[in-house]
């Protein structure tokens, strides 16, 4: 049985990964990449935990894949933002403000 906990910890990783796309289009290596820079190391995903969850994200409609080849001719899957996946954007973006904010003043020392 999965914690609540785990599906938090899950749908920020999808927060995460939405805004990434957001950005455009990118194929899986290229989003873990991406999105451990732009957080300086913080936040570095496994391969393991961000193919299944795109697969998932893309069963819901919030992102759709197209095939392309890389320079290196091998097949690689291209994911990009849909209008479903923004508008889920959209409603974590607010709740991980109103998260935030929360956790923000509860950690605030008096």
């Amino acid at each position: 049985m999965r914690s609540s906990a785990d599906d938090n910890l899950k749908s920020h990783i999808e927060m995460v990964i939405l805004a990434a796309l957001e950005r455009g289009p990118s194929h899986g290596y290229a989003l873990i990449e991406l999105i451990h820079q732009l957080t300086d190391g913080v936040l570095s995903f496994q391969e393991g935990t961000v193919y299944p969850l795109l697969h998932r994200m893309e069963q819901r409609g919030l992102i759709q894949a197209e095939w392309e080849i890389a320079p290196s001719k091998r097949k690689r899957r291209v994911y990009n933002l849909t209008r479903e996946g923004q508008q889920e954007l959209v409603k974590k973006r607010e709740a991980w403000d109103s998260y935030s904010v929360a956790v923000s003043s509860l950690l605030q020392r008096s």
